[in-house]
């Protein structure tokens, strides 16, 4: 959200739009019941799974409509490179460091949470980009090309990473 902000805001407007948006509050949220040890009921379990596949729907669906937009499919190659960098290259390194730290200093997650974590950090990049691209009127078409391009980059780099991390 920063990022896609800072193209029509300064840095601090930009950090303030952040809090802004719900997804911030839901992980809050979540944090704080896991925390607690909250379980669903077991209805709830069912709800989530049926929307397991919607999402994936979804979200092929945001990147059409993005794509859709494009008078000419064209690869914006600086973004498209930073995005790249910042999601396969700059976020795993930065989960494999959280999980560095937790091991040796802090040990918060333990080590049930350290595979999830790196597969993650290994995903490409998500749909709701092109969203909030869209929403602030930041060229929603070269967001939905960079997500394209991330995921069928990821089809490689994902199960390389698995073999690689042994996740």
């Amino acid at each position: 959200l920063y990022y896609i902000s800072r193209g029509h805001k300064t840095p601090l407007e930009s950090f303030k739009n952040i809090f802004r948006y719900p997804t911030l509050y839901a992980i809050l949220v979540g944090l704080t019941l896991s925390y607690f040890h909250f379980e669903l009921p077991h209805y709830g379990e069912r709800f989530f799974e049926l929307f397991k596949g919607a999402y994936t729907v979804l979200g092929m669906m945001i990147i059409g409509l993005g794509l859709s937009q494009l008078d000419r499919f064209r690869v914006d190659v600086p973004f498209t490179l930073s995005a790249f960098a910042v999601r396969f290259l700059i976020w795993p390194l930065l989960a494999i460091i959280l999980i560095m730290f937790d091991k040796n200093i802090f040990s918060l997650l333990g080590d049930l949470y350290y595979k999830p974590l790196l597969l993650f950090s290994v995903m490409p990049l998500a749909a709701n980009n092109i969203a909030f691209a869209a929403q602030f009127d930041m060229r929603p078409g070269k967001a939905a090309i960079a997500v394209l391009l991330s995921t069928l980059f990821a089809l490689i780099y994902v199960p390389l990473a698995i073999w690689i991390f042994d996740l």
